[in-house]
């Protein structure tokens, strides 16, 4: 069988390799298709391992950190799938300096940090996924952003012409950003099919600042008591970013109504609207049309844009226009 052929060949690169894995995994309503391959990468090495087994396997691969922000589609995902699980941390003391793998929680560097007497991304405190997942998006926060405090990149280049396999290579930050804001990782994702193989960031090396624990401590106790709580049970999100300007996105929410649609069994949570549950069993088709519902209601009712939170992964066959509200 050719499926065999594939998986035998994944495995001269890759020593654990699971076959027809379901992606529900990867959001709390346990919905979604199945990966044809999967695997976790527990280091750098073993993250550069398995991209280029996909490769030389000519599969498709996308790189999966926590999964707190993605979604998949209902259809099965026809390639590998790489949980990046990596989470190396090494520190310049004298430089106050730190290299953290990619696939390390955006919270336990920021705790880690700190213990040490390093600051400087206290204000990252709270928001969900890694390392690797921030620096791709250019997180940003009223205190600034994640790309300011960047020294270097160490990044996986994929193969060309010229080069057969994928090579290492370091980058600076500037190189990162482009000029209308997004960073190039983004970029290259949102203009490239899902079988064109894309740069992945192995490493980080961040420029902190030196700060007493105690003071640190207080940092992040402040801004602990600021995060709210995800609701109890089955549900998937945040779902939107804070829309900036002065508008709380909670306020925001309700007051449009959000919390009277409801597609195919799926509708906000009511005790955080920021997060969908699923009524009865529903699909993903149905989370998507009802976070483009919602997104719709708030720029009727209130002339406001609000940007989902979470990125799509994989083959999806609808699109915006395609979803319809019922609004009760």
């Amino acid at each position: 069988m050719v499926e065999d052929s594939t998986y035998k060949l994944l495995l001269k690169d890759i020593a654990r390799v699971e076959q027809h894995v379901s992606l529900g995994r990867f959001n709390g309503l346990g919905l979604g298709g199945r990966a044809a391959y999967f695997t976790e990468a527990r280091d750098a090495m073993e993250v550069a391992g398995a991209v280029k087994a996909a490769i030389d396997a000519n599969l498709p691969y996308e790189i999966v950190g926590s999964g707190s922000a993605i979604l998949f589609p209902d259809d099965d995902y026809a390639g590998l799938i790489i949980h990046n699980r990596s989470e190396g941390f090494v520190m310049a003391a004298d430089k106050s300096q730190v290299v953290v793998e990619s696939g390390m929680i955006l919270q336990r560097f920021i705790t880690l940090a700190a213990g040490r007497g390093y600051g400087g991304m206290t204000q990252f405190y709270g928001l969900p996924g890694t390392i690797g997942g921030a620096v791709y998006n250019g997180l940003t926060v009223e205190g600034g952003s994640i790309l300011s405090s960047i020294r270097h990149l160490t990044m996986l280049i994929p193969p060309t012409k010229m080069k057969p396999y994928p090579t290492v290579s370091r980058q600076r930050v500037d190189w990162l950003i482009r000029d209308d804001g997004q960073t190039k990782l983004r970029y290259l994702r949102n203009t490239r099919s899902f079988e064109q193989a894309r740069p992945v960031i192995l490493n980080v090396q961040f420029q902190l600042t030196s700060v007493r624990p105690d003071e640190l401590q207080r940092r992040i106790q402040k801004e602990a008591e600021l995060i709210v709580p995800p609701p109890r049970g089955e549900v998937f999100g945040p779902i939107f970013l804070e829309p900036g300007g002065g508008h709380k996105l909670a306020e925001v929410l309700k007051h449009s109504g959000v919390q009277r649609i409801m597609i195919d069994g799926i509708r906000a949570d009511r005790k955080n609207l920021n997060y969908l549950c699923a009524k009865r069993s529903g699909t993903v088709m149905a989370v998507w049309r009802t976070v483009v519902a919602m997104q719709e209601l708030v720029r009727e009712r209130s002339g406001i844009e609000i940007k989902p939170a979470f990125e799509r992964l994989g083959v999806w066959s609808a699109t915006n226009q395609e979803a319809e509200a019922v609004v009760g």
